[in-house]
């Protein structure tokens, strides 16, 4: 299967879930360079800390429609389609912490 038809099933005609994983790995991505950079400096005050990475990072991110989409997929009984938005959402989210991490230790 090409990667597009893996992350983006049609369902009813509408397809799902492609754009939140993105999200959740580029929030990720997100928060993990904030948490190191806002922490390792003196750039920004604990309000706007909390604001940028609870605040922001926490809207932006989608958890609870990854979790409705991955319950959808079981129900449809497309189960290797669910295991590999549910790898690819933590396995990924986790690299991107790590990538925003690094980058922001560079960078400091």
């Amino acid at each position: 299967l090409a990667p597009a038809r893996i992350l983006c099933p049609r369902r009813h005609g509408q397809t799902r879930f492609s754009g939140t994983i993105v999200v959740n790995i580029v929030g990720a991505f997100v928060l993990g360079f904030l948490m190191r950079f806002l922490l390792g400096s003196t750039t920004a005050s604990p309000e706007v800390r909390i604001a940028l990475t609870v605040g922001f990072c926490g809207a932006f991110t989608t958890m609870s429609t990854f979790s409705f989409e991955t319950v959808a997929l079981l129900q449809d009984g497309e189960y290797w389609r669910a295991s590999a938005y549910m790898a690819g959402t933590v396995v990924g989210g986790v690299g991107a912490i790590v990538a925003g991490t690094a980058t922001a230790t560079r960078l400091l």
